[in-house]
């Protein structure tokens, strides 16, 4: 099996709890949503891509001057297979982003962090939020991020967090503002910062982070 491939880059990891970690991104062609404001729609339709053999994978991450790689997209959880056998045969801090759609049990033990990112009404996708909570049980190291755009989709996260329970504090949780076409990424940040301010219940949530996309804000890869 090869694994086909949109693209492949050193840069610092942008988003999230893990935010200024340099990494090996590797970002697999295909997935199965359609977000309307994704920024890396190029890695499933219309971009270009090449296939990539385990050994040249291997190869790639052997050779590489950091030793975490994050497993990116598209959405990664479609070649679960393909991962679960590279983890093995190249030693390294693996990180995963997913929607969370796609369970992954030949895998989610190996990885070293997960990033479930739900997707809600602004995307124009959706979410599984039984999967949700599949992940969140079993997940030993993660975070929920969800990206907001609009003050339903607070509602809405709110709504995920409420339904996984005691298992809240067991990953971060994270609210990340979308960033738009034509729309100004600094006023996303305001309001989503100021709904946070003003919603008591978020508030108290132990793990709760209010992070941007830093590689968006200093224009990086």
């Amino acid at each position: 099996m090869k694994l086909p491939v949109s693209e492949t880059f050193y840069s610092i990891q942008g988003e999230g709890v893990n935010v200024g970690r340099p990494a090996l991104f590797i970002r697999v062609y295909g997935c199965n949503k359609r977000c309307v404001w994704c920024d890396s729609s190029y890695s499933y339709e219309g971009g270009s891509y090449s296939l990539f053999s385990e050994e040249r994978v291997i190869r790639m991450i052997e050779q590489s001057f950091v030793k975490t790689v994050v497993l990116t997209g598209g959405e990664p959880a479609i070649y679960h297979d393909f991962f679960s056998r590279l983890i093995d045969l190249a030693p390294a801090a693996y990180f995963m982003e997913t929607n969370g759609t796609i369970w992954i049990e030949d895998l989610i033990e190996k990885l070293d962090f997960i990033s479930i990112s739900p997707k809600l009404s602004s995307s124009g996708a959706d979410f599984d939020i039984g999967l949700i909570k599949r992940y969140v049980d079993n997940v030993h190291n993660g975070e929920i991020k969800f990206v907001i755009a609009d003050m339903q989709d607070i509602e809405e996260a709110i709504g995920i967090i409420n339904a996984l329970s005691n298992k809240k504090n067991a990953v971060s949780i994270v609210f990340q503002p979308a960033e738009i076409s034509g729309e100004d990424y600094l006023h996303q940040i305001q309001m989503v910062y100021q709904a946070i301010m003003k919603n008591q219940f978020l508030n108290s949530l132990k793990t709760l982070r209010f992070i941007p996309q830093v590689h968006k804000l200093c224009n990086l890869k």
